[in-house]
């Protein structure tokens, strides 16, 4: 099934579209980037299995896309929507972009 994509602001060389596991490569260059591991929650990994994994969990609630820029990879988003009933109103937002 062919994903969406959408252009931002009617401009097509920047478009939103789900993250495709061919993605990985390039975002695993801008999770490791010194500027962006330094704002993460996480102890960033050095693995590119971490990324490769990040792509391909598919859970209930996580959702994920990817922003392109002539044709290539520049940040993510991720929205993850809480699956317990206690915390179904709540979500967590991951953003990251690279620097440059």
């Amino acid at each position: 099934m062919e994903s969406k994509s959408y252009p931002v602001n009617g401009n097509p060389s920047l478009i939103i579209r789900p993250v495709r596991p061919e993605d990985g490569p390039a975002l695993y260059e801008i999770v490791k980037h010194s500027d962006v591991a330094s704002t993460l929650l996480q102890l960033p990994s050095n693995e590119y299995q971490e990324t490769d994994r990040w792509i391909k969990n598919h859970n209930a609630g996580h959702h994920r896309l990817v922003a392109v820029k002539d044709g290539q990879p520049i940040g993510s988003v991720s929205l993850v929507r809480q699956q317990r009933p206690r915390r179904i109103h709540s979500g967590e937002l991951g953003i990251m972009v690279h620097p440059s």
